[in-house]
């Protein structure tokens, strides 16, 4: 996510990326409250009150939850990956799909490196309205290499490090997820490393954004996607409980 100067600013880009959705759920909760004040349905006003409530702690605890990992975590910074990669590695390249997580912070501690981007937008066949909101209001100011998933224009074990936060789970076809896990090990030099950030379809996410969980995958999947291109495991580790980052091999 870019800095900014509020301490709210990734937040208020989440409401910005997905408004529909909250000023759903807003209205959803007010209608439910409306209705159990009503005394022709008094006999299920509980049923109401509890659906409200859930509503009313849903929209809130998304928000906490995207307030803290974009804006009280170490991903506002992005400071964390100089403990993962020498910051002089020669070729760095990252990936996304259509909005730079990052907002520039990657290319600012990589300054030596040779930098180049991949937006894999343009090959997913179904695009989040969220991601579509992102891509307007905050276009990259990098022209990436391409806009594939494979077929990279660079030479086989050339790459340093690779990286991909908060974009491989928009690609919702398991064999594509591997067609991308592939080309990062094609491009990877020998002990080249991939950087994958993504939120877990696990416990933490369910509590923080409630059905909406399921958009993302579980660690499995990503394990399963590293094992197919046969990248190996050097660390995992968590920015907070909703964050998982895996560091891959080849």
């Amino acid at each position: 996510m870019h800095t900014g100067q509020s301490s709210c600013a990734g937040m208020l880009r989440v409401i910005r990326f997905n408004w529909p959705m909250y000023l759903l759920a807003v209205v959803l909760t007010f209608v439910l409250l409306y209705l159990s004040l009503q005394p022709a349905l008094v006999s299920v006003s509980a049923l109401f009150w509890l659906a409200a409530g859930y509503s009313a702690y849903q929209t809130a605890a998304s928000l906490l939850a995207s307030w803290w990992v974009y804006d009280l975590s170490a991903l506002k910074s992005w400071q964390w990956v100089s403990e993962l990669v020498p910051l002089e590695s020669e070729k760095i390249v990252q990936v996304y799909a259509g909005y730079d997580e990052s907002g520039g912070r990657l290319r600012s501690l990589f300054s030596s490196s040779d930098y180049s981007v991949i937006d894999f937008y343009d090959a997913l066949p179904r695009r989040e309205p969220s991601i579509v909101r992102a891509r307007k209001l905050y276009p990259s100011s990098v022209a990436p290499l391409c806009s594939t998933l494979t077929n990279w224009p660079m030479a086989p074990a050339s790459v340093d490090v690779v990286v991909i936060a908060f974009a491989a789970h928009e690609i919702r076809d398991a064999s594509q997820r591997e067609a991308l896990f592939n080309q990062v090990s094609v491009v990877l030099k020998e002990n080249g490393r991939l950087i994958l950030v993504e939120h877990l379809r696990d416990l933490a996410n369910l509590v923080a954004f409630g059905p909406g969980f399921v958009h993302f995958l579980p660690e499995s999947e990503w394990k399963r996607c590293a094992a197919s291109a046969n990248l190996r495991l050097l660390k995992r580790q968590n920015i907070t409980p909703l964050v998982g980052v895996f560091v891959l091999c080849r």
